[in-house]
C-alpha cells in the first residue's frame, strides 16, 4: 500500500511540474511565435503616427518583429493598411508572401464611444496565433484582494478588476494618412 501511495506521489508530482513549466511559455508552436502581439500592441500605443510604428515595428533593433513566413530566411517586412468607419479604426498589418499573396498577420481594432473614450485589441490571425487569440492593454495597476488573515500593520486596500478595457479619452491616433 505504501509503494503505490508513494508512486502516486511521485506520479503526481512529475505531471504537476510537466504542467508548470508548460504554462510558463509563451511559445504557442505557432508561426505568430516570431512577432510577439503584446510588444506590438505596446509600441503601437506609443507611436504618434502608423508610420512612425510601421516603420519602428520594422526596425531590426526594436526585436518584435522575426516573422519569415514566405521562408526566404529573412525577416518579413510588416506593412500596416488602415480602414475607417466613423471613429473606429482597424489597422491591419500584412505580409507579402509573394507578388500577389498577402498574409494578414493581425488586427488593431481601435474605437471611441459616445463619450470619446478608446477602447483598443489586437486580434491574431488564426492561422498563426490559434483560435482566439486577442490581446487588450493590461492595467496600470492590477486587482488587489486583501488576505484576510493578514495580521500586520499595514492593510491591502481591495481594488476591483475592471470591467471594459479603457485606454483614455485623447485619440491615440494622432494622424492618419488616407
Amino acid at each position: 500500500m505504501k509503494i503505490k501511495f508513494g508512486l502516486l506521489i511521485v506520479m503526481f508530482l512529475i505531471g504537476f511540474s510537466n504542467l508548470r513549466a508548460q504554462s510558463d511559455t509563451t511559445q504557442l508552436g505557432l508561426p505568430g511565435d516570431n512577432l510577439d502581439l503584446y510588444a506590438v500592441l505596446d509600441l503601437f500605443q506609443k507611436s504618434k503616427t502608423i508610420e512612425e510604428f510601421e516603420k519602428t515595428l520594422n526596425e531590426e533593433k526594436t526585436g518584435i518583429n522575426n516573422l519569415d513566413l514566405n521562408l526566404d530566411e529573412k525577416v518579413d517586412f510588416i506593412k500596416v493598411e488602415t480602414k475607417q468607419d466613423k471613429d473606429d479604426f482597424v489597422f491591419v498589418l500584412q505580409v507579402d508572401i509573394v507578388k500577389d499573396e498577402i498574409q494578414d498577420v493581425a488586427a488593431i481594432l481601435v474605437s471611441k464611444d459616445k463619450d470619446k473614450k478608446v477602447t483598443i485589441q489586437i486580434v491574431g490571425n488564426e492561422d498563426l496565433y490559434g483560435k482566439d487569440y486577442v490581446i487588450e492593454p493590461k492595467l496600470e495597476t492590477p486587482a488587489v484582494t486583501p488576505n484576510p488573515a493578514y495580521q500586520g500593520k499595514d492593510t491591502a486596500v481591495a481594488s476591483p478588476a475592471a470591467e471594459a478595457i479603457v485606454v483614455g479619452s485623447e485619440p491615440i491616433i494622432q494622424y492618419v494618412k488616407h
